[in-house]
């Protein structure tokens, strides 16, 4: 598992750290791209085009890491006003889905209070311990 803060555009090319925290990321099998989904908030498109930013960094940077498998976590959701979190995270999630495709797993969290994070952290679990069963039988 990595967590990687400081990934820019321009990381592919070298920008700020980008090749040291791209080059971590090909050791990795499942990226979680967290999004604060209340920074530009309601604004749907300005959120999806940074999260599009990363995706094309890290396709920019190996075709194969963009080919991992990725989740999306949008985090932060304590901070959206509680009567249009439902259609904002739906509206949200859609267009997310629109570039990568309708698999992708969303989780809605919130690190501050915890909300979500436990879904999070088992589906995590669960994926590591299948991937490194089907690791494991491999080398059989």
């Amino acid at each position: 598992m990595a967590d990687i803060p400081g990934l820019i555009s321009g990381a592919a090319e070298g920008a700020g750290l980008g090749h040291q925290f791209l080059k971590h990321l090909q050791r990795t099998k499942l990226l979680v791209h967290v999004i604060d989904v209340a920074s530009d908030y309601p604004n749907i498109d300005k959120i999806t085009q940074d999260a599009f930013v990363i995706c094309d960094e890290l396709k920019k940077y190996d075709p194969h890491l963009h080919q991992k498998p990725r989740w999306i976590a949008l985090n932060k959701i304590d901070l959206l006003p509680s009567d249009k979190i439902n259609e904002y995270l739906d509206e949200l999630s859609v267009q997310l889905r629109h570039e990568d495709s309708s698999t992708v797993p969303i989780f809605y969290i919130s690190s501050i209070s915890s909300r979500g994070t436990k879904d999070l952290t088992d589906s995590l679990m669960h994926h590591i311990e299948k991937e490194n069963k089907k690791q494991d039988e491999s080398e059989t």
